[in-house]
């Protein structure tokens, strides 16, 4: 009997390591554009974010092409993604056609959306026509739309700027096996995550502080710090650009634009972009010192704004800004959940009344809880956080019974039969993981948000991007009741958050 057991122990063994040894890391073939229009960012007062190369199409109807190629090879039979790597737009929907450059035959269209800065945007072929673009190469241009669109092309070398990672090269990325999650954390932990200055950038640099300071993830330290040496100078300057590629350099033009200050705050305290920031919230801050943007109160400022001041108090024992970061998340939960139904935003009519807008909204109810989780976290002790940690125990104790069976939450919470939002649905799980770990919220709730892991998991494209997010939400209700969902770096981040308070 104990040989038996031997033997089909070797034999579980050996299947084991046949499964291991066909896991291969994912590898992206770039392409080389070869032709494009003399389209440049800066004759439409645009900038190319670092030093990186873009090319723009003209809109529909317009002369004006791109050619990509890639080195031919008759030996490869498999099926492909082509991606490209886009830049913000504004428009309702522009389609980019792929063609082979030579036969003309069409390969696919890329459905693009209110495109996010750094979006990828991926067309599947078959291994016929992987094969056939790599004969003849791949010829793009825009067959709807009203304004140009710009995507990724490669590195400037004299810019004195990092490299384009190829993740974000146009490239073919073909099929084969890998690890989804360690192919994951290779992407986080590199510029092949980065994202527009602000909310985005913030969920991202968030998640690799996290990481870091886990043992097994220590290195994502590396990750964090070549992000912030992006946009944060060692002379103290700030350089970045608006989420219309805009030049923003010293200074900040919203309340989301400061979510890159809490990772800042803890790696570079010293930093003069911290002063910048206080700055600017002290010019936007109303009549309960809460900080708003054109007379609106949004759930994104708990996360943007109050986090971020409650790192800076942290770290300059300052009781007076703590006491101020802690009506951020408090202010807004007062004015945006009333037990039954948390708003995304609100404006007070001179009635002193508020008018609500975007009930139940997935990553509007992830701001406001992760705002009041790394909000209190920070603080500590420095000041009295009991109402905002209730405020996080009743959300929690609110928006868990809407958990789709998948471990996901709909794009709007109470409304189950639309499409689930990844991204949004990981910034909540988090939040509920953070909070029971800080023993704030009923740990009757643990297995909630291991269960929005798995279900985020199951979405990760084979080299590690986090699909199914839903877009931005400047397309309106509209686009996000829709079923178009996206690959969308800032919510890897926020799953980098959820993956790291599970592990504390």
């Amino acid at each position: 009997m104990q040989g038996a057991t031997l033997s089909v122990l070797a034999a579980g063994s050996v299947a084991r390591i046949s499964r291991a040894a066909e896991v291969q890391p994912a590898e992206y073939l770039v392409g080389q554009v070869v032709d494009q229009p003399p389209l440049r960012m800066s004759d439409f007062k645009l900038r190319e974010p670092f030093g990186w190369h873009v090319a723009g199409l003209p809109p529909a109807g317009q002369d004006g092409k791109v050619i990509i190629q890639w080195p031919a090879d008759p030996n490869e039979t498999r099926p492909a993604r082509m991606r490209l790597c886009l830049m913000d737009t504004r428009e309702s929907r522009k389609l980019i056609e792929a063609t082979l450059a030579k036969s003309g035959a069409l390969l696919g269209q890329f459905d693009v959306r209110c495109a996010a800065q750094f979006q990828l945007y991926e067309i599947k072929l078959s291994a016929d026509q992987a094969k056939a673009a790599r004969r003849e190469g791949v010829l793009l241009r825009q067959i709807e739309g009203k304004n140009n669109v710009w995507f990724l092309t490669g590195s400037a070398g004299d810019s004195g700027g990092p490299d384009v990672p190829d993740a974000l090269h146009p490239h073919l990325l073909y099929d084969a096996p890998t690890d989804p999650m360690r192919e994951y954390f290779k992407r986080m932990n590199s510029l092949a995550s980065i994202q527009n200055f602000g909310w985005m950038e913030g969920c991202v640099l968030d998640g690799l502080r996290d990481l870091s300071q886990l043992a097994d993830h220590a290195e994502m330290r590396r990750g964090l710090n070549a992000h912030l040496d992006l946009f944060f100078k060692p002379d103290g300057r700030l350089v970045a650009e608006t989420s219309r590629m805009q030049p923003m350099d010293d200074r900040l033009n919203t309340i989301e634009a400061t979510g890159p200050i809490a990772a800042l705050a803890w790696e570079r305290p010293d930093h003069a972009a911290l002063d910048l920031a206080i700055k600017f919230w002290r010019s936007r801050n109303d009549d309960e010192d809460c900080v708003i943007d054109g007379g609106y109160t949004t759930t994104e400022g708990a996360y943007t704004i109050g986090y971020p001041m409650a790192v800076i108090a942290r770290q300059r024992d300052d009781k007076q800004l703590a006491e101020w970061a802690l009506k951020q998340v408090v202010v807004r939960q007062r004015r945006l959940f009333d037990g039954k139904m948390l708003q995304r935003v609100g404006r007070r009519k001179k009635d002193g009344s508020i008018d609500h807008a975007e009930p139940g909204w997935c990553r509007g109810t992830a701001w406001q809880m992760i705002g009041l989780a790394r909000t209190c976290r920070a603080l500590g002790d420095m000041v009295d956080t009991s109402e905002a940690r209730r405020g996080l125990a009743d959300l929690a104790r609110w928006v868990a019974p809407y958990q789709l069976p998948g471990g996901l939450w709909s794009v709007f919470v109470d409304k189950p039969e639309l499409t689930p939002d990844t991204a949004g649905s990981s910034g909540i799980a988090a939040s509920i993981a953070i909070g029971i770990n800080q023993g704030w919220v009923d740990p009757a709730l643990r297995e909630v948000p291991r269960k929005t892991l798995a279900g985020a998991k199951a979405h990760l494209t084979p080299d590690g991007y986090l699909g199914g997010g839903a877009q931005s939400n400047k397309g309106g209700r509209a686009l996000q009741v829709s079923d178009y969902r996206v690959l969308y770096p800032m919510g890897m981040g926020l799953m980098a958050q959820l993956y790291a308070a599970l592990q504390a």
